[in-house]
Order: C-alpha cells, then structure tokens, then sequence
C-alpha cells in the first residue's frame, strides 16, 4: 500500500513535464503559422514521432516518382504529338513545360491541311422511257441501265413504258427482278403507242412476280421522281429510247411543265436521221410524230439527239450489242437471251452477230462522262416536222446538241457496252474493260491514236 502511495508523486511530476513539452511545440507550429512560413510537412510533424518521420519520407519519395512518371509521360505524349502532327494544345492532367509547350504549338501550325480526296462523277439521277418493243435494242438499254444502277453509276429513278397497255410495263418488271431492281417503279403510258412484241411473254413467263411491282400513271410518277431529286438540291436526266409520248404528256400538264423547267437538267432522245429523213421513233405512228414534234418546241431544257450518226461510221460500219451475252449464257436463261431468241423466231433471222445498239448507247453516253465514253455534243438546230420528218442543220441558231462519237472504230464502243450487258448474267461481273480509258486492250489496237 505504502509503494502504491509513492507512486502518486511520481505520475504527477511526469504529467507536467509532458504538458510543457506539448505546450511548448503548439506554441512553435503556431508562431511558424503566424509568420507566414511556407515550409514542407514533414517538417511540422519531425517532433511527434519516429514512425511519423518515415511515414512522410516514404510519402515525399512516391510524390518525387509520380512527378517524374509525369514528366516522362508528358515527354512521350510531345514525341507522339509530333509524329503525328496533331493540332494538340494542352494534354490535361501532365506538367508539360514552356518549351514543350512550344513545340507542340509549332507541329500543330505547321502541320499541312487536310486534302479529300478527288471524288468520283457525281451519281446521276434518271428515268429510262422506253418503248420495250418492236426492237430488241430496249432490253439491252434497260439490262445497261440497270447495272449503271448496280454500280452506282446512276439512280435509277424510274423506267416507263411509252407502248400501250400493261404488258410491256409487266415485261420490264420482269427483267429488273432477274437484276435485282424489283423495287424500281413502272410508269404507265397515259396515251401510249399500241404495238407488240414477240419477247414480252419470254419474260413475264420467266420472270415476273407481282413483289415490288409497283405500276404508275407516267405523268405522276414522273412528277414524284423530280419532285425526289428537287428535295435534294438535284435535278433529273431523261433519257427516251422510244416514242415521246409520256414526255409530251408532263409537258402538257401545267405541273410537269414547271417541274421539268425546275427539276429536269436534259433530255436525251433516241432518234432522228442525219442530216434529215423519217425516224421510227419520230414518225411511226400519228402519235408518235404528234408528240416528237411537241416536246421540240416545247422542252424547255436542252434536248440531246442520238441519231443514227451517232452508232454509224462513214464506212457503215454500226455499234452492235448482244453477241457476247448469248455466247455466254450457254443454258438460255438471261432476260436478253430470251428476247434475242424470240426476236429471232418471229423475224426468221440470226442475231448471233448482235443487234445495232441505237437504244443502248444513249443510255450509256448519257450516263457517264465524255472521257469515259469518248462522246462529245455538237449545237446544233433539229426540227422535227408534223409529219414526223426530222432535219439536223448547222446554218440555223442551234436549238439542241447531236451525240456523236470522237473515234471512228466501232467496236471499241461495242466493247463497252458489251461489257455492261454480260454483267447483267447471273455470277457474273463487270468486266475490267469497261473502264477501258488506258486500258492495254485498246492501247495495243490504236498504238498510233492519242486518247
């Protein structure tokens, strides 16, 4: 009891002695704060213990490597800068110095702008007026159209029938479903030209199926395709192989004339004799020289002729299409088959030469650049008559352009459209010599011809 007892004295004087030392280090770290002193932490806290002070140095030397990671990181992010040239100014997050600074400043002024590349000729839009008739030509315009669609050449907006009745509209559907362009609508001739032809059964036997057939009144869906391109900034090319009889009428209807005026940038027409004479699709029927004569006096967009000048050369030799197809297509099952073998059948002849490509070669010269189809335009005044007699003449103001060829060998322009026919065939692709600008093909054929 008595040892307990002298203990008491003892643990009073250590109290004290504790609460002066403690006294006294609050005052300091208090006067350091008065005096404004900025010092480190670990400073402030050496007096309160051993494990303190390591605690600290081991706090202090992991803040040195975090400051040094940065700066390497902020190194490598200025090497990446400049490897790239990128317009970079501040990297968050890094202490990236004045002259690093600097130098990313200098990569992003001096670095070149960026250049798109050179595009493509622009995709145009079109309808094909066709009379799918009388000749075997259309459906070799229709199969080249459809695979300037296929390759995106063209939009193909629309295709009509200028042929009377539902027939020839059901055999194009037909044809477009063997290709792929189901979808594709079908104009309907208002006053349309009463033929008939021996393939249009060949096809809607084989091919035709009411899915995706979608059938309009010409006018009308005529007026939707313009309408479409004009909602786009755009404008619409038509190109007729046959009679003008649809054209007429949405020339007649106040709102065509005005959507054509507005919305159509050309109109290609397959027709007319050079230098004058009577054209079937001019001069066929009362109609059909009814509505030539109208739609040349009243277009008022520029009117394209193609006429049998532009497929001829002077020693009579003519651009011909289809031999290949029928070469290929050794089981007969192409749409263009069909309609040369039928064609065959009622005229007792042999087309395994081809067929002259008058309806073809409009649509392919209308669709691509000059360059490519080495075709130019000439002005020149064409007056289609009443009666139906067309006259091309240079000695009057020039009221449209002729198509014409820029080389007088047929067969490279044979070529061409051969090309675009054979892609039509099942499996079957576009061949390389359909851009054929440069090609050996033709190189080697004309080593003395400048392009």
């Amino acid at each position: 009891m008595k040892k307990n007892l002298m203990l008491i004295p003892a643990i009073l004087i250590l109290t004290l002695v504790f609460s002066y030392i403690t006294a006294d280090n609050g005052q300091k770290y208090m006067e350091e704060e008065a005096g404004g002193e900025d010092k480190p932490v670990i400073e402030r806290t050496i007096s309160v213990s051993g494990d303190a002070v390591f605690e600290e140095e081991a706090k202090e030397r992991s803040l040195n490597e975090t400051v040094e990671a940065g700066e390497e990181a902020a190194e490598e992010a200025v090497d990446v800068v400049m490897q790239a040239a990128l317009p970079v100014t501040t990297l968050p997050g890094l202490d990236i110095s004045d002259e690093q600074n600097e130098r990313i400043s200098y990569m992003s002024m001096d670095f070149p702008p960026y250049e798109a590349e050179e595009e493509g000729p622009p995709k145009i839009n079109m309808v094909v007026d066709l009379d799918y008739d009388t000749d075997v030509d259309d459906v070799v315009a229709l199969r080249v159209a459809a695979q300037l669609h296929r390759y995106e050449r063209i939009e193909l907006k629309a295709v009509m029938a200028s042929s009377a009745g539902e027939k020839p509209c059901q055999a194009m559907h037909a044809q477009l479903a063997h290709d792929g362009l189901n979808n594709v609508p079908i104009g309907y001739a208002r006053g349309g030209i009463e033929t008939g032809s021996p393939y249009w059964k060949a096809l809607t036997d084989s091919y035709f199926s009411l899915y995706g057939y979608q059938l309009y009144d010409s006018v009308e869906l005529y007026k939707k395709a313009i309408r479409e391109c004009m909602a786009k900034d755009e404008k619409l090319r038509i190109v007729t192989t046959g009679y003008l009889v649809n054209i007429e009428a949405l020339l007649m209807d106040p709102q065509g004339y005005s959507l054509v005026k507005n919305g159509v940038e050309s109109i290609w027409i397959t027709g007319g004799v050079y230098p004058k004479g009577y054209d079937h699709n001019l001069a066929h029927t009362e109609a059909a020289m009814r509505s030539a004569n109208y739609v040349s006096l009243a277009s008022p967009v520029p009117l394209v002729y193609s006429s049998q000048l532009s497929i001829q050369n002077a020693n009579e030799d003519v651009v011909t299409v289809g031999q290949m197809v029928l070469a290929a297509d050794t089981y007969e099952t192409d749409p263009v088959t069909l309609s040369f073998r039928a064609y065959e059948k009622r005229n007792k002849t042999d087309l395994s030469c081809g067929r002259f490509a008058w309806d073809p070669f409009c649509v392919w010269a209308a669709a691509l650049t000059p360059e490519e189809t080495m075709t130019h335009t000439v002005p020149v005044n064409m007056t289609i008559g009443t009666n139906g007699w067309n006259e091309f003449s240079y000695d009057k103001p020039a009221n449209s352009s002729l198509l014409l060829r820029d080389h007088e060998d047929v067969s490279w322009y044979a070529l061409q459209l051969e090309a675009w026919d054979i892609a039509g065939i099942s499996g079957m692709s576009l061949p390389a010599y359909a851009y054929i600008m440069g090609n050996d093909i033709y190189d080697s054929s004309h080593p003395d011809e400048e392009p």
